[in-house]
Formats: C-alpha cells, structure tokens, sequence
C-alpha cells in the first residue's frame, strides 16, 4: 500500500512540474501572460510543498524538468529585462539628452540578475 502511495506521488509531482513546463513553453511574450504564468506555477509549487517535494531529494527525471524549467524561467526574465531596459532607453531618447542617457543605462547595466542557481 505505501509503494502505491509513493508511486501515486511520483506521478501526481511529475504531471505537477511537466505542466509548469508546458505553461512556461506556451509563453507568448507579453508581461500580462508572463504574470498570469508566474501566478499559476507559483500555485503549483505550493501543491508540490505539500506533497512533501523538496529541491534536496531529486530524482533524475524530477532534476532534468526542474533544470528545464529553471532555463525557460530565465530566458523569460531576460526577455522582460530587455523589453523594459529597450522601453526606458526609447523614453529617454525622447526626454533626456545623450550623456544623461547614457548614464542612466550604465547604472541599469549594473544591477545583478536573479540567480536559481541550486
């Protein structure tokens, strides 16, 4: 009874991570989707806590979804990172003189990235 408990488990969190996945996947670019998206898989990874799924203990199949997801998060940060820094560069084309925007942009430049390094 405990190995179908467990099995049960293993299935429910992998369906739970290939969905935020697929979520992550159907991505189409635009902040309002990519904040619907974080919302959801936040919820999922909620569902996953309770389920007694810990970053700790990994199996292989569990860690390769997890890396996948942790790129597709990235890549979609990124893309928003260069959407707003291109959208402040236009505005201040249109406001400010060249030096006061370049120096604005060299001190955007500098602020670090979030890391999910684990």
């Amino acid at each position: 009874m405990n190995n179908y408990y467990h099995e049960k488990l293993n299935k429910q969190r992998i369906q739970i991570l290939e969905g935020m996945l697929q979520r992550l996947n159907s991505w189409d670019e635009t902040l309002s989707q990519a904040e619907l998206i974080f919302k959801e898989n936040k919820l999922q990874i909620a569902e996953l806590e309770k389920m007694g799924f810990s970053v700790n203990k990994l199996g292989q199949t569990d860690r390769k979804l997890v890396k996948q997801i942790i790129a597709i998060y990235q890549q979609m940060l990124t893309k928003i990172q260069h959407d707003k820094a291109e959208t402040k560069r236009q505005v201040l084309e249109l406001t400010y003189s060249r030096g006061a925007m370049k120096a604005y942009l060299d001190r955007e430049r500098r602020r670090s990235l979030i890391d999910f390094d684990f």
